[in-house]
């Protein structure tokens, strides 16, 4: 587990929200959770980014464990549909 990966979303989490002043153990494996499935920092604090826009309170990052895990699907096929288009023009 990366502390940098860990520390700029905790940090992005709770500068968001004032009313939770510190992670929980479980939002803390649920970070390194992302960082094991090798999602990236910047689509982890977009999606935050994206909710809190929402003017959604947020406790937790549990509720967006399902956002994150649709924005990397999109990503990866986005990813994935870049690279074919790589690969066909060459």
């Amino acid at each position: 587990m990366t502390m940098s990966y860990v520390t700029e979303a905790a940090d992005l989490f709770l500068s968001l929200n004032a009313n939770v002043p510190i992670l929980s153990p479980e939002d803390y494996l649920i970070i390194a959770e992302w960082e094991k499935q090798e999602i990236p920092l910047s689509l982890i604090l977009k999606s935050i980014r994206d909710h809190w826009a929402g003017n959604i309170p947020m406790e937790s990052l549990t509720i967006l464990r399902l956002e994150v895990k649709a924005n990397y699907a999109a990503w990866l096929n986005e990813s994935e549909q870049g690279q074919y288009l790589a690969v066909g023009e060459s």
